[in-house]
C-alpha cells in the first residue's frame, strides 16, 4: 500500500493533532456515560480514521487494471482495393465483412484507448485520425465499400506508407503513449512496383499486428453494384488468393507478428495478445500500477456521520 495524500503533509498533521485533541476531550466527556459514552466515542474515532484516511488516500497495487488502456494510440491501417471483397474469409464470405467485425471486436477488447482510421486502394485516406469515439471509427468501417468498376486500379501496398507514417510519428510523440498498429490486407501486389520497406516505421510503434485476409484456393469478386469481376486477360471470373509472403515480409519490417485471420476467435486472441504486451510495456516503464482505495473510507464517514445525527436527534440535541 502506498499513499498520496490530498493535502500538504503541515495540514493533514495539523488536523491529526487536532483529532486526537478532539477524541481526548471527549473520552473525558463520554467515560463517565456507560455504553452510550463508549458507542458515542467508537463513533467519534471512526469519523476521525475515515477523515485521516480520505485526506491521505490510501493506493493498492493493482494487478488487472485496465488503466494502460487510456494510454494506448490504436492504428488500422486497411486495404479497400478490390480483393478485399473476394468471397473466402470463414468460408463464402467476403473479406471485408470479416475486416469490419474484427476491427469492431478489436475495439471491444481495447475499450478505453484511441483509434485512428486509414484506408487505402488507388490511394490513402485518413478516414478518422486517433479518437476515443468508437462509434464514429465503427461508422467509418461500416461505409468503405467496395471500388466501383473503372476505379479499381490494382495494388501497391505502398500506397499507406505517407499518411502511416504522419499518424503514427504523432502518436509516438504523444507522452507516456503506447503505438498499436493493425495492417491489415490479403497481401496482393498486382501494380508492378516493388515492395514498401516499413522498417523506418517500427520505431513508432510499441505493439500491434499484421492482419491478413483471404485463402490460398482464393474467392471470387464483385464489384459494388453486384457485377462479378472478370480477368481481363481471360475474360473469365477473377479470383483473388492471399500473398502471405509478402505480409509476412511487412510484418518483420514493423517488428510485428503476422496473424492469418480466419475466423473471429482470431481478433479476439489477438487483442488478448496485444492487450497483455501493452500491460507488460507499462509494468516495465511505470514499475507498478495502482488502484484508489479511499472510496472506502468516504463510505465510512458518510455512514458514521448519518449514524451520529440520527443518534442526536432522537436525544434531541439538533
Amino acid at each position: 500500500m502506498r499513499f498520496r495524500p490530498v493535502m500538504h503533509p503541515a495540514a493533514i498533521l495539523l488536523l491529526a493533532l487536532a483529532g486526537i485533541f478532539a477524541l481526548w476531550k471527549k473520552y473525558h466527556t463520554e467515560r463517565n456515560s456507560g455504553r452510550n459514552g463508549l458507542y458515542g466515542l467508537l463513533r467519534a474515532c471512526g469519523i476521525f480514521v475515515c477523515l485521516l484516511g480520505m485526506t491521505l488516500r490510501p493506493m493498492i497495487h493493482d494487478h488487472n487494471s485496465r488503466a494502460v488502456l487510456r494510454n494506448i494510440d490504436v492504428l488500422f491501417a486497411v486495404d479497400t482495393t478490390l480483393s478485399m471483397w473476394a468471397q473466402d474469409y470463414d468460408g463464402n464470405h467476403e473479406r471485408m465483412e470479416g475486416v469490419r467485425n474484427d476491427i469492431d471486436r478489436i475495439m471491444e477488447q481495447l475499450q478505453g484507448g484511441s483509434f485512428g482510421l486509414i484506408r487505402f486502394d488507388n490511394r490513402s485516406r485518413i478516414l478518422m485520425p486517433f479518437t476515443p469515439d468508437v462509434r464514429s471509427v465503427r461508422d467509418a468501417v461500416n461505409i468503405m465499400l467496395a471500388p466501383a468498376p473503372g476505379y479499381a486500379r490494382g495494388s501497391s501496398l505502398a500506397v499507406p506508407y505517407e499518411d502511416m507514417e504522419l499518424l503514427l510519428k504523432s502518436s509516438a510523440g504523444k507522452e507516456d503513449k503506447l503505438t498499436i498498429l493493425f495492417f491489415i490486407s490479403d497481401g496482393e501486389e498486382t501494380n508492378d512496383t516493388e515492395l514498401p520497406d516499413f522498417s523506418e516505421l517500427k520505431k513508432y510503434v510499441n505493439g500491434g499486428a499484421v492482419l491478413g485476409y483471404g485463402t490460398e484456393s482464393g474467392g471470387l469478386m464483385n464489384y459494388e453494384n453486384g457485377r462479378e469481376v472478370k480477368d481481363p486477360d481471360t475474360g473469365e471470373a477473377a479470383v483473388s488468393v492471399i500473398q502471405e509472403d509478402n505480409l509476412k515480409q511487412i510484418a518483420s519490417q514493423l517488428g510485428l507478428d503476422y496473424v492469418h485471420m480466419q475466423n473471429a476467435s482470431d481478433a479476439d486472441q489477438t487483442a488478448q495478445d496485444i492487450l497483455q504486451a501493452c500491460r507488460k510495456i507499462v509494468s516495465e516503464k511505470s514499475g507498478e500500477s495502482w488502484k484508489d482505495i479511499y472510496w472506502v473510507f468516504d463510505a465510512g464517514f458518510l455512514v458514521l456521520l448519518l449514524s451520529e445525527v440520527y443518534v442526536r436527534y432522537r436525544k434531541g440535541r439538533l
